[in-house]
C-alpha cells in the first residue's frame, strides 16, 4: 500500500499545482498543499527523530539528493505560510475583481 500511496503523490502534487497556477478552486488546492506539507514536515519530524537517515529528491531531477533535514522542514513551512492566504480566501477576493474589471 505504502508503494502505491508514494507512486500518487507526484500526481496529486501536480494536480494542485495546476489547480495553483490556474486560478481555479484556489481555496481546495490552498487545504491540499497545506495538507500535503504539513504530512512532508510530519514525516521530516519523525525520520529525523528516528536518526534515519532519508535522502529527498524534491525540487531535482538529478541524482544527488538532500537528506531531511531542518531546511526541508523550513521550505515546507514556507510553502505552508504561502497557501494561508489562499485558504483565508484574500487572494481569491483580489482575483474575482481583477477579473471582473477584465470581463
Amino acid at each position: 500500500m505504502g508503494q502505491r500511496v508514494c507512486h500518487r503523490i507526484p500526481w496529486i502534487e501536480l494536480i494542485v499545482g495546476l489547480a495553483l497556477l490556474s486560478g481555479s478552486q484556489l481555496r481546495q488546492a490552498a487545504i491540499l498543499a497545506i495538507l500535503l506539507n504539513a504530512v512532508f514536515i510530519i514525516g521530516a519530524l519523525s525520520a529525523m527523530a528516528g536518526s534515519l537517515d532519508i535522502e529527498c529528491g524534491c525540487f531535482t531531477l538529478s541524482k544527488a539528493h538532500s537528506s531531511v533535514g531542518w531546511a526541508l522542514i523550513g521550505r515546507d513551512v514556507v510553502f505552508v505560510a504561502l497557501a494561508m492566504p489562499l485558504l483565508a480566501g484574500r487572494f481569491v477576493e483580489h482575483a474575482q475583481v481583477g477579473t471582473e474589471a477584465v470581463s
